[in-house]
């Protein structure tokens, strides 16, 4: 698994991994001084092959990674649902074969970021602990496919911006709260706050750190922008008639 770059410019895609456009695009990200993307799909029942081998990412991931000359890294995802994982029994255990055979197949290659488990899952599950507990399993698993490869994979998840001043980020709150994700090594939130992730008096960055100190045993997750970008209207919330800002 490639080490992580010193300062992330990332970008969103769900391009498809074909041969022609998806070593198109990596050029132009990697022009664009993009180093890390994410990816949306990846369906390891049809691609992930034999530990070690990239499977059917392989051409895609060397071409990213361009010999270490401006590469592009990758995070890897396989979708899941969170009503899915709070129930448990075979649709967690379905989860948990695929993200094994990604992590098995994927986390020797040098343009391999990590690996995001979940992708906004918790609407609707933040308050369920039996949740918590099949997600910290499905988190497990992953940290454990890595390890048996040699390698700790960096392992991720990606929530909603739900922030408020009274609640702060629920999934983040009580998932740490829970104590089943010490695998876990990074929160990122989905964020269109517009300019500076919300500038001064709501920024992002002040927000989390906020949030991280105050746990018992204060923590220190590093925080991912997994999205960001501007909302596509200023006018204030649910005030259609107003002009805007």
């Amino acid at each position: 698994m490639a080490p992580h770059p010193g300062t992330l410019h990332t970008a969103i895609t769900s391009f498809p991994l074909t041969p022609t456009f998806g070593n198109r695009t990596s050029i132009k990200f990697a022009r664009r001084g993009i180093n890390v993307i994410k990816l949306y799909a990846g369906n390891p029942d049809l691609n992930a092959g034999a530990p070690g081998t990239a499977g059917n990412w392989k051409a895609f991931l060397d071409y990213c990674y361009n010999g270490g000359n401006k590469p592009v890294y990758v995070v890897m995802f396989s979708y899941t649902q969170g009503g899915v994982i709070a129930q448990g029994g075979t649709g967690l255990n379905i989860y948990i074969r695929q993200y094994d055979a990604l992590v098995k197949s994927t986390i020797k290659h040098p343009a391999v970021f990590g690996y995001l488990v979940g992708n906004e899952i918790f609407v609707g599950v933040t308050q369920n602990p039996q949740f918590w507990t099949n997600f910290g399993t499905l988190i497990n698993a992953a940290q454990g496919a890595g390890i048996s490869q040699g390698q700790n994979p960096f392992l991720m998840t990606a929530i909603n911006d739900e922030f408020t001043p009274q609640t702060s980020w629920p999934a983040i709150k009580l998932g740490e709260q829970s104590g089943k994700l010490r695998n876990l090594d990074s929160w990122c939130i989905n964020i269109y706050r517009g300019a500076e992730f919300g500038g001064a008096g709501n920024s992002v960055f002040t927000q989390y750190l906020t949030l991280m100190n105050s746990f018992a045993t204060p923590t220190r997750k590093p925080l991912i922008l997994g999205e960001w970008g501007t909302p596509h209207t200023t006018r204030p919330i649910g005030i259609y008639g107003q002009s805007s800002r």
